[in-house]
């Protein structure tokens, strides 16, 4: 059925994709199996998988489960859930399963029931909740929020050769070598207050407050590539562009994306912009002269990160 197949494609492209390493195993109608890595990027403080990770899972199983009970003209909402821990989960990098059902109990109203276990089996923790539908004729149009503009660092990184890596190791060394790149690359932005975007297959998008922190972070995201035998290549730009939600565009966003696509292996380049405004700091540039960036007006004077 032409909405089950969305929903198998709608793993790759939703955010929990990117942030949980979310799998779509099953989904049929009034059915859905889903898992995530029991991996230590979720413990949070504790030496636990968090419950907000279990909880993550379960809230997205509900919602695709919900979604393969489709009617044309309907809207699907939510109108109560719940969820019961039941064990821990220690991050031994195997996946946290999750199976839901749906049941249809009146015309255009079903309860969802969830059962979430770690990889040998047990009952970690339990779901519930309830769905309506409603005709989507009725529903009040939610107003579009205008677009605004606001100042950030960008910062795009990339794995140097990774088509070569993947050809080398094979399909499946090579995923699990990139969820390792993905985990490092996710921590290291976090801990210098930087906001993923998005990523880009081998690479990443992110914004950052200070232009300080954004180098910081490419740095500390290079040294843990040394670990992974991984190198990569970074561009760091400061610029106004728009902001709807967490997406980010605009001629900045170009420029930095142009920025990167210039470094060399190993290599973080930033913009003269950004070297500007890091004055004071002890972070030290090498000159790289002015390069002419592809769809960008005039050449822009670009400098290396010294190490």
């Amino acid at each position: 059925m032409p909405w089950l197949r969305k929903i198998s494609d709608w793993g790759d492209s939703i955010p929990s994709k990117q942030i949980y390493g979310l799998k779509v195993h099953d989904v049929a109608e009034g059915r859905t199996v889903l898992s995530i890595p029991a991996s230590e990027w979720f413990c949070g403080l504790g030496a636990d998988i968090s419950c907000a990770a279990i909880a993550a899972l379960a809230d997205v199983s509900a919602w695709s489960c919900a979604l393969s009970m489709p009617r044309p003209g309907f809207s699907v909402v939510m109108l109560d859930s719940d969820t019961r821990f039941l064990r821990s989960v220690r991050p031994d990098g195997r996946r946290l399963r999750s199976e839901t059902t749906a049941t249809e109990v009146a015309p255009d109203l079903f309860v969802i029931h969830g059962e979430l276990r770690d990889a040998d089996g047990q009952l970690v923790a339990l779901t519930s909740g309830a769905f309506a539908r409603i005709d989507s004729a009725r529903r009040v149009r939610r107003q579009r929020k205008e677009s605004r503009r606001t100042l950030a660092t960008m910062l795009f990184t990339d794995i140097v050769d990774s088509t070569g890596h993947a050809q080398r190791l094979g399909d499946t060394a090579w995923r699990a070598l990139l969820e390792r790149h993905n985990l490092a690359v996710r921590r290291e932005v976090s801990r210098c207050n930087g906001t993923e975007v998005t990523t880009t297959g081998d690479g990443f998008f992110a914004r950052f407050d200070s232009p300080a922190h954004a180098v910081e972070a490419a740095r500390a995201v290079r040294r843990a590539m040394t670990a992974l035998d991984l190198e990569i290549r970074a561009g760091i730009h400061t610029g106004e562009c728009e902001i709807e939600g967490t997406s980010l565009t605009g001629m900045a966003v170009h420029i930095a994306s142009r920025i990167q696509a210039a470094a060399l292996p190993g290599e973080i380049l930033v913009s003269s912009t950004v070297k500007d405004l890091v004055v004071g700091s002890t972070l030290r540039f090498i000159d790289r002269g002015e390069r002419q960036l592809k769809g960008v007006p005039d050449p822009w004077r670009l400098y290396a990160v010294a190490e």
